[in-house]
This record gives structure tokens, C-alpha cells and sequence, in this order.
């Protein structure tokens, strides 16, 4: 299930949901120091918003890339 979540577009400022997604990762570890060697795992969880900024703020940019693109052909 997508959780989500109301935050505010950082550009500009307009309250809008997205959706976070979270993943697990699991990581190997080992020291470096040849008189303690030990090697352990840990699982970290990371959280991240899909979008930082409003849909319009998005379309925005899309539609500048697009025209700086043309320009320079």
C-alpha cells in the first residue's frame, strides 16, 4: 500500500499530495584493522517523497527544457 502524504512544493509553495516510497537495503559491512576483523550486516529503511514539487511547477520545467532544446538546434 502507497502511503502519502500533503507537503508543499519547494518551489512554489502550493500545499499538494504525493506518495512515499520506502525501501529496505540491506548492507555488509567488515572493519578494516587486521588485528579485529569482523564483518556484520544491517538493514537500513529509507523514506523519500516522489515529487518535491507541484505538478504545474513540473510541467513548467518540462516546457522550458523543451524550448531551450529547440532554440539551440
Amino acid at each position: 500500500m502507497m502511503e502519502s502524504k500533503e507537503i508543499k512544493c519547494r518551489k512554489c509553495k502550493v500545499k499538494f499530495t504525493t506518495n512515499i516510497i520506502t525501501w529496505t537495503k540491506e548492507l555488509h559491512f567488515c572493519t578494516n584493522d587486521i588485528n579485529d576483523v569482523r564483518d556484520w550486516t544491517e538493514t537500513r529503511h529509507y523514506r523519500r517523497y516522489q515529487y518535491k514539487k507541484c505538478q504545474l511547477c513540473r510541467n513548467i520545467g518540462k516546457a522550458l527544457d523543451f524550448m531551450n532544446k529547440e532554440m539551440l538546434l
